[in-house]
């Protein structure tokens, strides 16, 4: 049984955005016009790069002249399957994986740098709404916290390219065991915080997460209470935690 005619044109126009089909033969086989399914398929291709420069900045100015093939490459490898167009660009931290073996200018550091760069728009972009302290009950951890394990201490490096307004020299080392790593949206100003958290920080979210009163806390750690409720406001300040630590 032989293919509908609509699934036929989908396989064909699909072939043209790839290039695996010229736009002149692509014309001819859906019988439109061919400068019109060459200003389709530019605006397309245009998009989705566009978006990979958009979403990955860092790894943009770090691949250097790597970088308009590996555009090029992942909008024919990686169709867009998503009704919202950004999301175009979520599997390229993954594309970029598969090219470290074979582009020379793609290192493993440049991997991490994607799956952090990612993370930062989607958690400007979900969908929870951080509440203030006075809307909360109790103490909250912020609704759009991300947490990642990447294989380089990334945040650090992005600090530095951030104070400087250029990218270090050196490419940080690997560590063994993964970097957590923490993002999240601060209420009033929507803005994303990033940290590669200390113990005060991971201390926080597992007091608040576990349900953890400050007197138990403070026995668990043999630390005071006063140093609990310390680290609980210090995560206060940042937007990691919403509310009071009085009473907790």
């Amino acid at each position: 049984m032989s293919e509908p005619g609509f699934v036929q044109a989908m396989k064909t126009m699909h072939a043209v955005l790839r290039g695996d089909v010229s736009v002149t033969d692509g014309a001819q086989a859906l019988g439109v016009a061919e400068d019109r399914l060459g200003i389709y398929s530019d605006f397309v291709r245009g998009h989705v790069t566009g978006i990979l420069d958009k979403m990955y900045p860092r790894v943009r100015e770090l691949t250097g002249a790597a970088w308009p093939e590996l555009k090029q490459a992942y909008f024919r490898a990686v169709p867009s399957a998503h009704w919202e167009l950004n999301a175009c660009a979520s599997g390229f931290p993954e594309f970029l994986d598969a090219q470290v073996a074979t582009v020379d200018d793609v290192e493993p550091f440049h991997v991490a740098l994607a799956q952090f760069e990612w993370e930062e728009f989607a958690v400007y972009m979900a969908e929870a709404d951080v509440p203030t302290a006075a809307e909360v009950s109790g103490l909250t951890l912020n609704p759009t916290l991300s947490l990642l394990s990447l294989p380089y201490p990334v945040v650090p490096f992005v600090m530095a390219w951030d104070e400087q307004g250029a990218p270090p020299a050196d490419i940080p080392e690997r560590v063994e065991g993964g970097v957590v790593t923490i993002l999240f949206r601060r209420g009033e100003s929507h803005r994303i915080a990033f940290y590669q958290p200390g113990a005060d920080m991971l201390f926080a979210i597992r007091v608040v997460y576990e349900g953890i009163s400050v007197a138990d806390a403070a026995q668990r750690t043999n630390e005071t209470e006063d140093r609990v409720v310390s680290a609980l406001n210090q995560a206060i300040t940042s937007g990691l935690l919403i509310g009071s630590a009085t009473g907790l």
